[in-house]
């Protein structure tokens, strides 16, 4: 799950001359991966680096950024506790500073952006990177690069959807590594310098995490190509995925943790298949470039060893074989036990793909995403961990996806479809909205109902611009239905995405602090994939903590990343 634009987007700016091994495109075995691309070929030994302490973005430039964020005029509060401060609008985070790590966001208010032709502001963005509290004076090389841009769209209820306008442009400063001859981009958590664009060339939001490098020298033998193909098959075996998957790049980069080091190691992007369904996810992997190994440990792909699994398919009662609990009406089916609101708990209910070969890696994003919720606020509750299973989004829902506050559904997906049994044929596919409940999610009068929904899964939410000129409308029409119980968003990706478990707790923090639903899931799980949300049209800027029904909608609005 999670978008090649990722591992190419410094494609414009760092240009690699290294020679290339033509791929050698063979038939998919039950042990071997499909390799459909070039592997590279370096001969020089390569560098490495120290990183040293942490940058801090300047407290008067980030005091600006912060107050154009929440829209000029809006009052803004500092709060503050053991592990950073915190800038919120009334009661919605507007950024956050990590006093371990140093590290900033700022998220854009999106009630208040305006749309327009949008452009970087170059003499500003010359002038931030010049600044050596941003970005450190060392022997590796920086460049501004075009990023991201944020567009939206919205649709009156039956009529045509508004044009595609855009809201937000990102310019970014990415690190790269000079190396034979040519620079080669630094991966990785660590190096971010992000800002994003309003339409009157201000800046409203903020990514900035930089340490300053010094070289520990070339010592370091590049692997051979063979050695290569041998360690990528390896990485892929230790995962169970070496069977159905596709190697579709290799390349160079220079990981950086945001730890201790930037060190040499080979990126590969992969495709692979879903159990079941046409549906395939996208990963991302990195083995260490020489033979002596890595300086500090590289990310795995999956982690079968995360914490308990999830529960099993049915609930806690099987409301087609206990008659005690089977009402005519699936509107007064008994609950299955959770906190009341009254208590002013927000139910969490998570539900991932099982029987596919991604499932150990559905599993870690659903621990990462509780752990980063529950880290944040203790007004969280798990109320729900279960194998999914198409029946709740339908004839059960009210036992589920509509029993809590907040669903998280992971595993793979395509537009306007999921899977959710790799076991079953057809993967248990979910339509929607034809196999979804026929009254739509959200809360009702009897209490807890459906407010947000995460998607996990790949592809769910695509952009009127994913659709045929003047088709449009084919983007909303599923989700009326959808939000026709009161549900409030979804959110999710609109493209293929990478498998990234460390921001799903990264992602769950934010908005366990206070961020917007809408953008603090598709700002902070960008260098995932294009995300992408649906909305009530006026509340794009609500935070998780504001649950309940709305009745049906009368305006929806899509947002996505290009």
């Amino acid at each position: 799950m999670h978008p090649v634009r990722s591992a190419l987007a410094l494609a414009g700016l760092l240009v690699s001359t290294a020679l290339a091994v033509p791929a050698e495109v063979a038939n998919p075995t039950e042990h071997h991966p499909v390799f459909e691309c070039n592997l590279p070929v370096h001969t020089e030994r390569l560098p490495t680096y120290a990183l040293g302490h942490s940058l801090v973005f300047p407290q008067d430039k980030l005091q600006a950024i912060i107050k154009g964020a929440a829209g000029g005029g809006a009052r803004i509060d500092e709060r503050e506790d053991d592990s950073g401060r915190y800038w919120y609008s009334r009661e919605t985070l507007v950024g956050r500073f990590d006093k371990k790590t140093n590290e900033t966001f700022v998220l854009p208010d999106l009630p208040s952006l305006k749309p327009g032709d949008i452009k970087l502001n170059g003499e500003l963005l010359k002038i931030l990177m010049a600044d050596r509290s941003i970005i450190a004076n060392d022997k590796t090389l920086a460049g501004i690069v075009i990023g991201s841009r944020l567009d939206g769209s919205r649709q009156v209820l039956r009529k045509e959807p508004s044009p595609p306008a855009s809201y937000l442009l990102e310019g970014a400063v990415r690190r790269a590594i000079p190396y034979e001859s040519a620079s080669h981009p630094v991966c990785g958590p660590g190096s971010q310098a992000v800002f994003s664009f309003d339409a009157s060339g201000n800046i409203r939001g903020l990514r900035h995490a930089w340490k300053p490098a010094t070289s520990q020298g070339t010592s370091l033998q590049p692997l051979r190509p063979d050695q290569i193909r041998a360690r990528i098959a390896e990485k892929l075996a230790e995962s169970g995925l070496d069977g159905n998957a596709t190697v579709r790049h290799v390349d160079l980069c220079f990981y950086d943790s945001g730890a201790a080091h930037i060190q040499p190691v080979f990126r590969f992007n992969a495709t692979v298949r879903s159990a079941g369904g046409p549906a395939t996810a996208l990963l991302v992997g990195y083995i260490p470039a020489s033979d002596k190994g890595a300086l500090e440990p590289l990310p795995n792909i999956t982690n079968p060893d995360r914490g308990a699994l999830p529960g099993p398919s049915l609930p806690q009662y099987d409301p087609g074989l206990n008659a005690t609990r089977s009402p005519r009406s699936a509107t007064t089916l008994a609950r299955l036990p959770g906190p009341s609101r009254r208590d002013g708990a927000i139910a969490l209910g998570r539900y991932l793909m099982n029987g596919d070969g991604l499932s150990p890696t559905f599993i870690e994003e659903g621990w990462g995403l509780w752990s980063g919720l529950h880290s944040a606020s203790s007004r969280f509750v798990d109320a729900q961990y279960y194998w999914d299973d198409a029946r709740g989004y339908n004839e059960w829902a009210w036992y589920y996806v509509n029993n809590v506050d907040v669903a998280f559904s992971d595993g793979h997906g395509w537009p306007h479809h999921f899977l959710t049994n790799g076991g079953l044929p057809g993967g248990g596919t979910v339509t929607i909205s034809s196999d979804l409940y026929a009254k739509g999610f959200g809360a009702s009068a009897e209490g807890r109902g459906l407010s947000y929904w995460i998607l996990g899964e790949c592809s769910v939410i695509p952009a009127p611009t994913d659709f045929p000129a003047g088709q449009g409308h084919l983007a909303f029409d599923p989700w009326w239905k959808v939000f026709d119980g009161g549900m409030r968003a979804a959110v999710g990706y609109r493209d293929l995405a990478f498998t990234n478990p460390p921001k799903w707790s990264e992602v769950g923090m934010a908005l366990g602090y206070g961020a917007s639903v809408v953008h603090g899931f598709m700002s902070t799980m960008l260098p995932t994939g294009k995300t992408s949300a649906v909305t009530r049209c006026g509340r794009d800027g609500e935070t998780i903590f504001q649950v309940g029904g709305l009745g049906k909608p009368d305006c929806l609005t899509i947002w996505w990343y290009n």
